[in-house]
């Protein structure tokens, strides 16, 4: 990898055990006295502002080239609004807390992706070989703070949160400076409408985001309604995080054999089969290693379909086609999927919330093999 890589891995480590401490966050919402019902919207509101912020972050990043700064500064105030949300207690202000953070948080990932893109050049197939150190940063964080902090001690899940973000905001700071990119021409969408299959794509990202939104809000609160001892919250989280290591270590030998596309194909088939496994469990055990097949959805989606994202859009709208790519898979489909889930786990509870995310999920994979767009040779 070029010089100055070092500083990448860190930063990807830093800011994955900061998404690990907000992965149970539901549990300190509900220790605060919230509903399962406002617990779904406080959480809910964290990916529905990323739909609407994100792209913003990502086009002041293409339109001024200073994507480290801009990156910086979002670190910076997710240090502040994460103060906020452990200073608040009551609904309405934990809700304007989480947009703060939401709209902070939005810039972080598509901006340091597009950061890490450009510093690899042509080497961009490793991309793997840097986001796997988000991976282990998060199967570590998530698996201590599941076993020592969410069950006894759920209300320091805030405080992790903030100094987690405090430490990402200094490693930012010491990124290798960005190349000045080639100035965006012309309007944004007639661009986006014409590249084929990032529509479809950012679609398809959409649809399976929603069960992610289920999984990252409720999977812990499952996991305790199935019986499981404390030390299965992290281990459920960290299994599926390691799982994702040596697919993306491997991950450029992987899009050589099978090529950007089928790799996404992958990822999104294998989330409606996870969603069905859990609808049916009525223990904790069979949970843990039907994690992986977490491991290999995010591995595809995270790596192959962040590449397919570049290798479709021009090079001067990388942190905004970035940005779009986030906002669908982390922010509209995540938003939607948690605010159903916290409503059906009061009607119906948590396995009929996953059975139904089947259907979005499929919707997902029948969407993109159906274009399924060839990635284009630079």
């Amino acid at each position: 990898m070029p010089a100055g890589s070092a500083a990448f891995l860190i930063f990807f480590a830093t800011i994955y055990m900061n998404i690990a401490a907000i992965t149970f966050m539901a549990l300190a919402l509900l220790a605060r006295g919230l509903s399962p019902a406002q617990t779904g919207i406080v959480l809910g509101v964290l990916p529905v502002v990323q739909v609407f912020t994100q792209p913003m972050w990502g086009v002041l990043a293409d339109k001024t080239g200073q994507t480290k700064r801009l990156l910086t500064v979002a670190c910076g105030g997710l240090v502040a609004a994460s103060v906020g949300l452990w200073a608040a207690h009551e609904f309405v202000l934990l809700l304007l807390a989480m947009c703060a953070v939401a709209v902070m948080r939005a810039g972080i990932l598509p901006l340091v992706t597009a950061l890490a893109l450009t510093h690899l050049g042509s080497n961009d197939r490793g991309f793997g070989r840097v986001r796997l150190w988000g991976s282990l940063g998060f199967s570590v964080a998530v698996f201590l703070i599941g076993w020592q902090v969410a069950q006894p001690h759920p209300e320091l899940i805030p405080p992790i949160h903030a100094a987690l973000a405090l430490a990402a905001t200094a490693v930012a700071a010491w990124l290798p400076r960005d190349r000045r990119p080639v100035v965006p021409s012309g309007l944004l969408f007639p661009h986006f409408t014409a590249a084929p299959g990032l529509g479809p794509l950012v679609a398809a990202a959409a649809l399976t985001g929603m069960g992610m939104g289920v999984n990252n809000t409720f999977l812990a609160v499952f996991v305790r309604d199935l019986g499981g001892p404390a030390w299965t919250l992290g281990a459920a989280f960290a299994i599926a995080a390691v799982g994702e290591v040596p697919l993306m270590a491997n991950m450029h030998s992987l899009i050589h054999r099978f090529g950007v596309s089928r790799l996404v194909s992958v990822g999104l088939l294998v989330l409606p089969i996870r969603w069905g496994l859990y609808a049916l469990l009525h223990s904790p055990w069979p949970l843990l290693p039907l994690q992986l097949l977490h491991s290999i959805a995010i591995a595809c989606l995270e790596v192959a379909g962040v590449l397919l994202v570049r290798d479709l859009t021009r090079p001067e709208w990388s942190a905004t086609a970035q940005a779009f790519y986030g906002a669908a898979l982390m922010g509209l489909g995540p938003s939607a999927g948690a605010v159903m889930a916290g409503l059906i786990y009061e009607w119906r509870g948590l396995h009929t919330a996953f059975g139904l995310t089947i259907i979005p999920a499929l919707a997902a994979w029948l969407l993109f093999a159906r274009v399924s767009p060839q990635r284009r040779e630079r």
